[in-house]
This record gives structure tokens, sequence and C-alpha cells, in this order.
């Protein structure tokens, strides 16, 4: 299977807070009080019959040991009938949204979807337009459910 040029996935990862102005937007998958999962609700680009998608995890504590990225968002591509994902590049924010680091995938193969787990749910609003609750403005969605407010 083709994976993505770097390039064609860097487009897909704008910073949350461009993206969120989309009309597509952005939609709630799952979360608690220690992370917030969405995904960006426009699924028309494909590749190779690949599904794009944009991942955006968002924390309660950092990613990163420097403790400055709180969320990060994953350029992710999802073969919907062989019901495998690939993530392709990584990009950090800072809880005001601003761009920290961006890093293609140190590995880029197809994995399966486990069932009953995040990624099956992503993979089924991806897939399937099942699940996921649109959201106005996911930074701020984000801060409200991690008490950031």
């Amino acid at each position: 299977m083709r994976v993505l040029p770097i390039l064609v996935a860097a487009g897909l990862l704008a910073a949350p807070a461009l993206a969120q102005q989309s009309p597509d937007g952005w939609y709630r998958i799952t979360g608690d009080d220690q992370m917030v999962v969405y995904v960006y609700g426009a699924q028309d680009r494909t590749d190779a019959g690949n599904r794009l998608a944009i991942v955006s995890n968002h924390a309660v504590d950092p990613f990163d040991s420097d403790g400055r990225a709180y969320s990060v968002n994953i350029a992710t591509a999802f073969d919907c009938e062989a019901r495998t994902f690939q993530r392709l590049l990584f990009r950090t924010y800072a809880l005001d949204g601003s761009e920290i680091s961006e890093m293609p995938s140190q590995n880029t193969a197809m994995r399966p979807i486990a069932p009953d787990t995040i990624d099956a749910r992503i993979a089924d609003f991806v897939c399937d337009g099942a699940g996921g609750e649109f959201v106005e403005d996911m930074l701020a969605d984000a801060a409200s459910r991690l008490d950031r407010e």
C-alpha cells in the first residue's frame, strides 16, 4: 500500500485555531477529565482507497518532556474495508493552539483496528459517519472538558 507523501499529510494538519473555522468542523469522539479526542469532519480526501483524517488529542498533562505540548494532531489514513489505519504525521501544539513541532511518523505501517478501542471509535466516525458530536470551537471545548478555564 502506498504511503502518502509527507507534503500531502502536512496539508491536512492545519493549526487547530484555523481548522476549527471550517464549516466541516471538528467532532468530539470521546473523552474524560484527562483526555479528549476529536476528528476533523471533512472525510472526502482519499489516496489509494484510504480515507484521510486529522485526529486531535488534548490532555490534562503534557505529551512532551518539556511540558509544553498539550495537544497533538495526527494525520491518519484509514483503509475502511480492511479496518486498518496508519499514522502519517504528528504536530504538537501549546495550550493557546500555537504549533510547537512537526514530525513524520516513525512507523507508517498499516495496523489493524482493535475492537472496543479509541481507534475503533475514530474509525467508526471516519469510515461510517457513526458517533462524534460536532463542536463549534475545539480549543474551547477541550479547555472546558479538561478544566482549563
